[in-house]
């Protein structure tokens, strides 16, 4: 594996540890005391589709499981 393939790895399990880990916080704007979902670029959680008009958000010990199943269910081609 090539140094640059490594380092886009890296960066790439820093962005997916980083969304895992600050699943179901509160929105992260440090300007404010109010959970402030009007602030541009934030993401504040990530919902799956559990059935029709149905979602949730899961927290991070159910994260890893959802997102296997999708894997298994939608395989990347």
């Amino acid at each position: 594996m090539k140094n640059d393939e490594l380092t886009a790895l890296k960066k790439d399990a820093a962005r997916y540890r980083y969304l895992k880990d600050s699943q179901n916080q509160p929105c992260r704007d440090w300007s404010s005391e109010e959970d402030d979902m009007d602030i541009v670029g934030v993401i504040d959680n990530i919902f799956i589709c559990t059935s029709h008009y149905s979602a949730t958000s899961p927290n991070p010990e159910e994260f890893d499981a959802y997102i296997d199943c999708a894997m298994l269910l939608f395989p990347n081609k």
